[in-house]
C-alpha cells in the first residue's frame, strides 16, 4: 500500500541518469494532450526529466494536475486539521489487529515520536503520515516528487497550472472511506513498513520503464480486500478525468497532463477508458523524449510502442534511427553532388532533389 500512496495520492506530502518514464499522446482535430503518468515523491536529485518531455511542458497552452497544492503550508494544514483530526478516538494501536499494532510502536520511536502521537488522527491520516514519515526516512521526500519539479518549469516558462480536484476534494475522498477500509489502508501501510526501501525501488524501476500495467497488478492486488478505496481513489477519478480529457480534446490547443502513474494501467486505467471510448492512444517513443528539443511537428519520426512496452524496443527503435541517420548522411553527400551539376542545367532538378529527399523521410506509424 505505502508504494501505491506513492503512485496514486498527489497530497503526500540513485536513479539511472538514461531512463524516461512512459508518456502518452492523444490527438483529435488541432487538439492535443500529453499523458505523463507521476510519482509523488522521489529521492533527492532523481534525474528523470527528459529534454523532450520539457520541451512539450513548455510549448502546452497549460499544465493540468491532479490538484494544486496551496503555496501557503499552513493553508494545507488547516485543511487536514479540519478533516483528519478528531480528539477523542479510540487509541490508533486499539484500531489495528495484533500484528499491525505491534509494527506500530517502532514506526514512531524510529520517527522520534511519542506512542500516542497518532492518537487524534482519523486512520486514512494517520496512514499517511506513517506513510511520509517512512519514506523520509530512506530519503524519499515529496518536495522532490514529479509534481513540484513540473510546477517551477510551468512558472518558469509561463504555463498557467489548473488542478482537476480541489485539495478539499482530494482529502474529502480518503475522509469518506468507510472506517473498515480506513482501517485496512492503515494496516497495508504498516505491513509495507518493513521493507521500505524494496518497495520503493521496485515501484520507481517500473515507473522509469514506463510498466504502468505491473503498478496497476499490483494496486489490484492490494485493492482486493478494500474494493471500496479502489473505487473511490482509482476507478471513479479515472472516469471523471476520462470526460475531463474528452471535453479538452474539443478545443484547439496543447495540454500537459500529469497525474498519478498508478491510474493510467490497467483494464480500469485512464488510457484504457480513453480507448473504449474511441480514441488513439500513443506512446512517444523514448529516444524521441531523449532529443535535444520537440518541435511543433514533433508527431513525425515516431516509434509506437504498446502501453505497456518494454525498453528493448525502444532500443531498437534507437539502433533503426542510428542507422536511418547514416543512410541520411550518404544521401546528404550525394545531395551536394547533384546541386552542384544542378547549377550547370536548371533549377527545376534541385527542387525535385528536395522533393525526393522530403519523399524519403519515415511516415509516423499509427498505435492501431
Amino acid at each position: 500500500m505505502l508504494r501505491l500512496l506513492l503512485a496514486l495520492v498527489a497530497l503526500l506530502v540513485a536513479l539511472p541518469a538514461a531512463a524516461a518514464p512512459g508518456v502518452w499522446v492523444v490527438k483529435q482535430d488541432r487538439a492535443e494532450v500529453t499523458i505523463f503518468g507521476t510519482i509523488h515523491a522521489l529521492p533527492p536529485g532523481a534525474d528523470w526529466l527528459a529534454p523532450g518531455l520539457e520541451a512539450r511542458l513548455k510549448r502546452a497552452d497549460r499544465l493540468v494536475l491532479e490538484t494544486v497544492i496551496p503555496a501557503d503550508p499552513m493553508a494545507l494544514s488547516r485543511m487536514v486539521a479540519q478533516l483528519g483530526m478528531r480528539p477523542g478516538l479510540p487509541p490508533l494501536a486499539a484500531r489495528v489487529s495484533p500484528d499491525a499494532a505491534a509494527r506500530l510502536a517502532p514506526v514512531l520511536r524510529g520517527a522520534g515520536l511519542p506512542p500516542n502521537a497518532l492518537d487524534n488522527m482519523e486512520s486514512w491520516l494517520a496512514a499517511i503520515t506513517i506513510s511520509e514519515t517512512s519514506l523520509a526516512a530512506v530519503g524519499i521526500d515529496p518536495k522532490e516528487g514529479v509534481e513540484p519539479q513540473l510546477m517551477a518549469r510551468a512558472r518558469r516558462f509561463g504555463v498557467p497550472i489548473v488542478g482537476l480536484e480541489t485539495p478539499q476534494e482530494q482529502l474529502g475522498f480518503l475522509d469518506g472511506l468507510p472506517a473498515a477500509d480506513q482501517r485496512a489502508m492503515l494496516e497495508a501501510t504498516l505491513a509495507d513498513t518493513s521493507d521500505v526501501r524494496r518497495e520503493t525501488d521496485k515501484l520507481i524501476a517500473l515507473w522509469l520503464d514506463g510498466d504502468i500495467d505491473r503498478i496497476a497488478d499490483d494496486f489490484a492486488r492490494e485493492a482486493r480486500a478494500t474494493p471500496t478505496l479502489q473505487a473511490v481513489l482509482l476507478t471513479n477519478r479515472n472516469r471523471r478525468w476520462a470526460d475531463e480529457i474528452v471535453a479538452m480534446l474539443r478545443r484547439p490547443g496543447r495540454v500537459f497532463l500529469a497525474v498519478g502513474t498508478a491510474h493510467l494501467g490497467g483494464r480500469d486505467g485512464l488510457l484504457a477508458i480513453l480507448e473504449n471510448r474511441g480514441l488513439t492512444v500513443e506512446r512517444l517513443d523514448e529516444a524521441d523524449l531523449r532529443a535535444a528539443a520537440v518541435t511543433r511537428g514533433a508527431g513525425r519520426g515516431k516509434a509506437e510502442r504498446s502501453r505497456g512496452g518494454s525498453k528493448a524496443e525502444a532500443g531498437k527503435a534507437k539502433a533503426g534511427k542510428a542507422k536511418a541517420g547514416k543512410d541520411k548522411a550518404s544521401k546528404d553527400k550525394a545531395g551536394k553532388a547533384s546541386k552542384s551539376r544542378a547549377k550547370a542545367t536548371k533549377p527545376s532538378k534541385a527542387k525535385a532533389g528536395k522533393s525526393k529527399a522530403s519523399k524519403a523521410k519515415p511516415a509516423k506509424k499509427k498505435r492501431r
